[in-house]
């Protein structure tokens, strides 16, 4: 069960379509980047899980993505971003990782941007907030 606090959580009604997504294992850092973005009134997309990303609807489609590099299971972000591009090809995506920033650093920086979840939160967030469409909310 999920916790009262899990950005999945959000009752149906007060689901809001974003043009921004974050996918990562971690609700921890789900919730971080959410609660950073919505103090400046831009809403996000999160999920947990690669085939609920992947399986939502086109609207509105995405302007970009923040994706966890270590998923779990059989996929990982690259994947998961190759998926994505496929179906939306100019769709920007970032990579938000704790070890696979210095090991796999050539590989996601062909795909993307890559962020230290040790120390670019911040750098992160402002990444996607630049990426959002405003609208007067947001402004």
């Amino acid at each position: 069960m999920a916790a009262p606090e899990d950005p999945r959580m959000t009752p149906p009604q007060l689901q809001i379509r974003a043009d921004l997504a974050y996918l990562d294992d971690s609700v921890i850092a789900l919730r971080q980047v959410r609660r950073a973005l919505s103090g400046a009134g831009i809403f996000i997309e999160c999920y947990t899980e690669a085939s609920e990303l992947l399986e939502r609807d086109r609207q509105p489609a995405l302007s970009a993505v923040l994706l966890d590099v270590d998923l779990g299971g059989n996929i990982d972000g690259p994947s998961v971003a190759a998926h994505l591009r496929d179906a939306q090809p100019t769709i920007e995506i970032a990579f938000f990782t704790a070890v696979d920033a210095t090991t796999r650093s050539e590989e996601l920086r062909s795909v993307g941007l890559v962020f230290d979840k040790s120390g670019g939160l911040d750098d992160a967030v402002r990444w996607l907030r630049e990426r959002t469409k405003q609208t007067p909310e947001s402004r």
